[in-house]
C-alpha cells in the first residue's frame, strides 16, 4: 500500500470517529430537550389544574378549621384546670387582726413539726420569713393583706412539705420580690402611642398569670432532698424549682481531699515510699480509725445532712381572680 493511501485511510477513520462523536452528542442533546419539554408540559398541566380549581377556603376546609379550633380550646381549658388546681383565693372579709392571729397559730403548728432540732423542724421563736408579724408587734396593713395571705399560704404549704419529706431543720425562709415582666414593643410602632381603649383591651386580654418567688434554706439528707423535689413536682400548688444548691456543713469531702494533698506535699521530701505505706497500713489497722482515703462515697441513707438552698416560685393562673379581672375590664 502506498503512503498516500495510508494517509487517506487514516483521515477517513478520524472523520468517521468525529462523525460518531458529533452524532452521539446531538442524540444526547435531543434526549435532554425531550425530557425538558415533557417536564414543561407536566408543569403547565398542574398550573391549568390549579387555575381551574375552586377558590379556597372550601366548606370542608372551614369545617376542619372549626374542629381544630374547638379541640384546641378544649385542650387549653383542660390544661388550665389541671395547672390551676392549686390557685389561691383571697379572703376579702378577713381583717388585719384576724389574719395576724392566723399567722401566729399557723406558726405554732409548723413549729411542732418533727425534725432534728430537739425533735422539731425549727428552733424556738422561728419567724418563717415574717418575724415582725409572728414574734413582733407589727400589724399587716390593708394594702398588703391580700398578697400576704397568698404568700403565707405558700410558705405554710412548703414547710408542711418539708416536714413530710423528713427534713432535719428549716434554717431560713425569704419571700422574694417578683421579677418585672419583660415586654417587647414592635420597632415599627415604638414611637406611636396606643389609644386608651386599645390599651385597656390589651390589659384585659392579658393572661393573669402571677409568679411569686421564695428562698428556703434547710438541712436534709440526700434521700429527704429527693423527696422534697418530687413533692414540689407532684404538689397541687403549681411550683417551679428555679435553683437548688447544697453543701455539707463541714464540707467533709473537700477537707479530706485538702488534708490528703497537704500531707502528701509535706511528706514528699521527708518520707520514703515504704514508710508512707507502712504508716497508712498502721492507721487502717487501728480499730475505729478511718483511713484518709475512705468514706468519700457514702450511703445516701446514712450520710450527713446537706445544707440546701432552694429557690422556687409558685404560679397563680388567675382562676380565682378571673371574675374580678373581667369586672374591672368592662
Amino acid at each position: 500500500m502506498k503512503k498516500t493511501q495510508i494517509i487517506l485511510a487514516s483521515l477517513g477513520g478520524l472523520a468517521l470517529l468525529g462523525a460518531l462523536i458529533v452524532g452521539w452528542m446531538l442524540f444526547d442533546a435531543f434526549s435532554v430537550k425531550a425530557e425538558l419539554l415533557e417536564d414543561l408540559d407536566m408543569q403547565e398541566m398542574k398550573a391549568r389544574k390549579l387555575a381551574g380549581a375552586k377558590i379556597a377556603p372550601t366548606r370542608a376546609a372551614l369545617r376542619q378549621i372549626e374542629t381544630n379550633r374547638l379541640e384546641l380550646a378544649n385542650w387549653v381549658e383542660v390544661t388550665r384546670a389541671v395547672v390551676s388546681a392549686g390557685d389561691r383565693a383571697v379572703d376579702a372579709g378577713l381583717s388585719e387582726a384576724a389574719f395576724k392571729s392566723k399567722m401566729i397559730e399557723d406558726a405554732r403548728l409548723l413549729s411542732g413539726l418533727p425534725g432534728g432540732v430537739a425533735g422539731k423542724l425549727v428552733k424556738e421563736n422561728f419567724g418563717f420569713g415574717y418575724t415582725d408579724f409572728i414574734t413582733g408587734g407589727k400589724m399587716p396593713t390593708t394594702a398588703e393583706l391580700s398578697e400576704l395571705q397568698i404568700r403565707w399560704s405558700d410558705i405554710v404549704t412548703f414547710v408542711n412539705l418539708l416536714g413530710a419529706a423528713g427534713a432535719n431543720e428549716l434554717l431560713e425562709v425569704s419571700a422574694l420580690s417578683p421579677e418585672a415582666p419583660k415586654t417587647e414593643e414592635s420597632p415599627a410602632r415604638a414611637g406611636r402611642r396606643s389609644p386608651p381603649r386599645a390599651k385597656k383591651k390589651a390589659e384585659a386580654s392579658a393572661s393573669p398569670i402571677t409568679q411569686r418567688p421564695y428562698m428556703f434554706k434547710f438541712r436534709a439528707s440526700p434521700v429527704s432532698l429527693v423527696r422534697v423535689l418530687n413533692a414540689c413536682a407532684a404538689n397541687k400548688r403549681f411550683m417551679i424549682v428555679n435553683a437548688v444548691s447544697f453543701a455539707r456543713p463541714s464540707d467533709e469531702i473537700a477537707s479530706r481531699i485538702g488534708e490528703s494533698k497537704k500531707e502528701t506535699q509535706e511528706n514528699a521530701g521527708r518520707r520514703r515510699r515504704n514508710r508512707r505505706r507502712a504508716s497508712f497500713a498502721e492507721e487502717a489497722a487501728k480499730e475505729g480509725t478511718e483511713s484518709p482515703r475512705k468514706g468519700l462515697v457514702t450511703d445516701p441513707a446514712t450520710t450527713e445532712p446537706f445544707v440546701v438552698t432552694l429557690r422556687i416560685a409558685t404560679v397563680d393562673f388567675g382562676t380565682k381572680s378571673r371574675p374580678a379581672v373581667e369586672e374591672a375590664s368592662k
